[in-house]
């Protein structure tokens, strides 16, 4: 081949390097979303699925290293390892099908038990993603063997195949968040990556026979060929400690993006935007530092162990220095606003206003540690292969192992053990402590004098040890702003200089923990309690209260004689406690974060009593999912008070999937209660949640009650029974219950609520079956495969004309009240008495409804 033709193809294969890797994180994001749909979102679930999708990936770089070194193409293996991955894609589709009817069937079958959970979660996991990771993972130390033809650019060719599939990564991640799925759907998105695979694989192929491309030069080959002869065999002490510190890196690196992305999105919020924005800085961190950092190891080789420790101290350092910009998080969301809105460029808040922000900070916070890190992937390789290319394939490999083995042990453990036992903020100084440690035992391994090691290592020591304590103390009073839906009203405190004026005092902050899926934070304000998860307010012992024990009491007013209820989210306790209020057998409440269920059991007891002494509750740690379908037919009533669908996680109970499973596991003519919302929310939004809700329960009911409602469904005629509905409805418990309920009505005005009856329930009605289908749109049903709400619904927080405009359309709508109401089950004596008395509460409350 011509020198040339080298150069073009060399340039072409690092295209198509970019290419695989914005394919394979592609297909990580997709393939995430088949299991967590299957598996549930818990982040035991997620984080078995990431180990296994990173666990085939170091397996196939440990099967690389076999064969790496003795290839004659390894180019052209790489293009049939990319054709292999595509077909594989094109048939996953099914496999994922195959699984969904095979999961729910071993979860009612086998035991209940967490470590046979587990092993039958990763098996799965395993067997589906075995073989495109591991096609994936023996990518890399191929490439570097074929396209490396001599050892001065090792860690420049390296550093840069690296670096380019990391930027490949990025820009998957953004591909994927941002326009990929909510456009096309899952499943499109999967076969349209799949033919890109298929097509970048066929022309490496094809071109790699045009050009006669082979594994190296003559000259290459006769550098290593006399290397080999002359060059002593390398000490395995000498091997030992760049694989000890590439592995320490990446586990570093790995629980920083766990820690960073749980502290960055408690500020930004839980959207899949954010969530995309988080990943991609990260990754495009590593990408930069490996493809300038590369090119000094071939410079100075000598200095390796040098630069390794600088490197791993300015991770550290940067770190440090960050985490003082984490602290007051929030503060500088609303000071940034307050900046662009004084130059002119945000006229009003706008969520692609908050993008740029989260973009922002994103970057300030996340970008010199993995800038630095980035760096000491080319440089370890460099440094196990500095005097011959005759292993450079198996080493390289064993570097890559390393360092991927590292990045899950990293991620397992501040998700599961340090950041759960000592909080997010500690386990992100532990991570630096341990990269400190590296870069002293990469220290005392340079040529450096004995003075100058021990000299640099108290001044790096020194330097941290002052980093950390100068650092500001973290401010939990400034996450109950909501800074991500409201940072206007933040700015403009801080340019009044108010800012203390609408903050909780420290010591009302009665609750913080770092739990493994979500960090939960419990305030008092004044008589009442209010509790965050991930920086979203989902609980209050305040004005919240009427809709959530009107959740538990409408549906259960409604079913036929409920033995068994089933409660989707705990939050506050408050619809727990009121389903307990009636005459049940069972109540089960599902709720995915064990911190919930601590902070409320601390905080909430005084406002819902001592629930959790009551022999009928069991409280159920798991992801709604995967609960419910281990119960099929079991329930009477289930009531879903998951939070708002904007949220990644949360979005998923408001598919027609999670719907269809929920009607599985309600009895024949069980009834199911969904909590929706009215503010944040677009008309069009709303209607996509009645058309998915009714094409699951056909018979729905809609409620509302100010700026909150409630879907009350059945897959059977669901007829409003006054005889049954107030005989359930009339007992001690549940009129003593509803006595003490507070509304806030939609329109900013206080109605305290006092001798409440149940007929004022229904006097909320707003609209019945045959009314609510004229505002469904049959082609915007919300589904896992084209989850329209998760990526819509972020987008329109700020919009608080919204809901104006939709509540506003219900009353052009006829509710045909007559047609669903039964009063002819009563006596004749009382039929008119109710009558009056449900006319004089929707008279009371505004509804403007008439018999």
């Amino acid at each position: 081949m011509t020198t040339q033709n080298t150069a073009f193809f060399e340039r072409f294969i690092f295209f198509c390097f970019w290419l695989s890797g914005a394919t394979a994180l592609t297909y990580e994001v997709l393939w995430m979303r088949y299991f967590t749909d299957l598996m549930g979102s818990t982040s035991l679930a997620t984080s078995l699925i990431l180990t296994s999708y990173m666990g085939g990936m170091a397996l196939g770089a440990a099967l690389a290293k076999r064969w790496a070194d003795r290839l004659r193409s390894g180019v052209r293996i790489y293009g049939w390892l990319e054709i292999t991955v595509g077909i594989y894609a094109l048939l996953s589709p099914l496999m994922f099908k195959g699984l969904e009817a095979i999961y729910p069937v071993l979860l009612q079958n086998l035991p209940s038990s967490l470590i046979l959970s587990i092993i039958v979660r990763f098996t799965l996991a395993c067997i589906v993603l075995l073989i495109p990771t591991v096609c994936m993972g023996a990518t890399l130390p191929i490439m570097i063997k074929a396209l490396t033809s001599s050892t001065q650019e090792t860690s420049t060719k390296s550093g840069w195949l690296y670096g380019i599939n990391t930027l490949g990564a990025v820009s998957g991640t953004l591909l994927a968040g941002f326009w990929l799925v909510p456009a096309f759907g899952v499943y499109n998105s999967v076969m349209a990556v799949a033919l890109v695979n298929i097509l970048l694989g066929a022309a490496v192929v094809g071109l790699s026979f045009r050009l006669g491309f082979t594994q190296s030069s003559e000259a290459a080959e006769s550098e290593a060929h006399q290397t080999k002869r002359t060059s002593k065999k390398a000490k395995p002490a000498r091997l030992l400690w760049p694989y000890l510190i590439i592995a320490g890196s990446g586990a570093v690196a790995m629980s920083y993006e766990v820690a960073w992305t749980r502290l960055l999105s408690m500020t930004f919020g839980t959207s899949t935007y954010a969530f995309t924005l988080i990943l991609a800085t990260f990754l495009s961190g590593l990408a930069l530092g490996s493809l300038i950092f590369g090119y000094w190891g071939d410079k100075y080789p000598k200095q390796i162990p040098s630069m390794l420790a600088g490197l791993l101290s300015l991770g550290a350092l940067s770190s440090l220095i960050t985490m003082g910009l984490l602290a007051q998080l929030s503060y500088l969301f609303g000071w940034i606003h307050l900046q662009f809105h004084n130059a002119g460029l945000i006229t009003e808040p706008s969520y692609a206003n908050n993008l740029l922000i989260q973009c922002l900070l994103s970057v300030c916070v996340m970008i010199p540690p993995t800038f630095f890190l980035g760096g000491i992937f080319p440089l370890v390789i460099k440094h196990t292969q500095q005097t011959s290319l005759q292993n450079l394939g198996s080493r390289s490999a064993n570097v890559y192992v390393f360092n991927t083995l590292g990045a899950v042990s990293g991620s397992l453990l501040a998700g599961f053990a340090i950041g759960p036992l000592l909080g997010l903020y500690n386990s992100v100084y532990l991570s630096t402590t341990l990269l400190i440690l590296l870069a002293t035992l990469a220290l005392f391994k340079s040529s450096l004098k004995p003075a100058v090691q021990w000299g640099s290592g108290v001044f790096v020591w020194l330097c941290a040890a002052g980093l950390w304590l100068s650092n500001p103390s973290y401010d939990a009073r400034l996450l109950f702003l909501e800074v991500f839906q409201s940072p206007g009203y933040l700015a403009k405190a801080i340019s009044a200089n108010k800012l203390e004026n609408i903050l909780i005092k420290p010591k009302d902050i009665l609750f913080y923990r770092d739990g493994i899926s979500s960090t939960v934070v419990v305030g008092q304000f004044g008589n009442s309690v209010s509790m965050l998860t991930d920086g979203k307010g989902d609980a209050s012992s305040g004005s919240e209260m009427l809709i959530r024990k009107t959740l538990a009491h409408l549906p259960l007013g409604l079913a036929k004689n409920p033995e068994k209820a089933l409660v989707i989210g705990l939050g506050g306790g408050q619809t727990v406690s009121s389903a307990l209020k009636h005459d049940l057998k069972s109540v089960d409440v599902v709720e995915i974060e064990a911190a919930v269920v601590e902070a409320c059991k601390q905080f909430f007891t005084p406002f819902i009593g001592n629930i959790f002494d009551d022999a009928r509750l069991k409280v159920n740690v798991d992801d709604a999912k995967n609960f419910i379908r281990k119960h099929p037919g079991h329930f009477d009533v289930i009531v879903s008070q998951g939070s708002h669908p904007w949220r990644t996680g949360s979005s998923r109970l408001f598919t027609q999937e999670f719907w269809r499973d929920s009607h599985t596991a309600l009895k024949p003519d069980g009834i199911f209660g969904q909590w929706v919302q009215l503010y944040q929310i677009a008309p069009d939004q709303f209607h996509s949640i009645v058309a998915t809700f009714q094409s699951v329960f056909p018979y729905t009911h809609f409620f509302r009650f100010g700026q909150d409602g409630i879907l009350v469904g059945s897959s059977q005629p669901l007829i409003i029974d006054f005889e049954r509905y107030l005989k359930q409805m009339n007992t001690p418990s549940v009129l003593k219950d509803l006595a003490v309920i507070n509304e806030r009505s939609g329109d900013g005005h206080n109605i305290i609520w006092q001798n409440m009856q149940p007929i004022d329930l229904l006097a909320h009605y707003e609209l019945g079956p045959e009314a609510l289908s004229t505002l469904t749109q049959k082609d915007r049903i919300n589904t896992l495969q084209r989850p329209l709400l998760e990526f819509e619904a972020p987008q329109t927080l700020m919009k608080a004309e919204y809901m104006t405009e939709m509540i506003t359309s219900f009353s052009a709508i006829p509710a045909n009240y007559k047609d669903y109401f039964e009063l002819n089950t009563l006596p004749p004596q009382q039929q008119q008495k109710v009558k009056q008395q449900f006319l004089q509460a929707t008279a009371k409350y505004q509804t403007q409804k008439v018999f």
